[in-house]
């Protein structure tokens, strides 16, 4: 019996070359064929790609939304920055105008207080200078003392002692001027 069940079978074994146009499968047979050889392993393929493309699809979805969101955190990061920035400019910018006004009332204080003294200084030295001037002595006076201080740091006689001795040779050679006061 097997032999009668293997002589159908055994036309359809026959190689296609030996075979006519009539006798090669329909496209439908060979469709069937490829389902039966490689449809579990097409359908198991085409299920991972389609499990994969929906995780890709999945994952970029998260991505963008993640993205969106460190964007949107970055922006209201740097708006508070900006705020910050331009708070901390007008408070340096109110302090820079204290500051420069305390200073400017210091120098006008201390140039008042300045003038002040330059005045007083100026009074005092007015009034030295008057004093000076009533009690001032004349070129010749003040030349004559200090002659006589040099020479009495040297040792020798004063200014006085010296006009003295002068006037006394001068008087013997001219008894007519009437220098000769008997002294000898």
């Amino acid at each position: 019996m097997t032999d009668s069940a293997a002589a159908p079978a055994r036309p359809e074994a026959t190689p296609a070359a030996g075979r006519t146009q009539n006798e090669l499968p329909s496209g439908t047979n060979i469709t069937q064929i490829r389902e039966i050889l490689f449809g579990q392993t097409q359908r198991e393929n085409e299920g991972r790609f389609r499990r994969v493309e929906e995780n890709i699809s999945r994952l970029r979805d998260e991505l963008m939304e993640r993205l969106d969101l460190m964007h949107a955190q970055i922006d209201r990061e740097i708006q508070a920055a900006k705020s910050e920035s331009t708070q901390m400019g007008l408070q340096f910018a109110e302090r820079v105008k204290a500051l420069e006004d305390h200073l400017r009332g210091e120098v006008k204080s201390n140039a008042k207080f300045l003038q002040g003294n330059l005045d007083a200084m100026r009074l005092d030295l007015e009034n030295a200078v008057r004093g000076l001037s009533n009690s001032k002595t004349g070129r010749s006076d003040l030349a004559d003392y200090l002659i006589e201080v040099g020479l009495r740091l040297k040792g020798e006689p004063t200014l006085n002692a010296l006009d003295e001795q002068l006037k006394a040779l001068v008087a013997p050679a001219d008894p007519a001027a009437g220098g000769g006061n008997g002294k000898r």
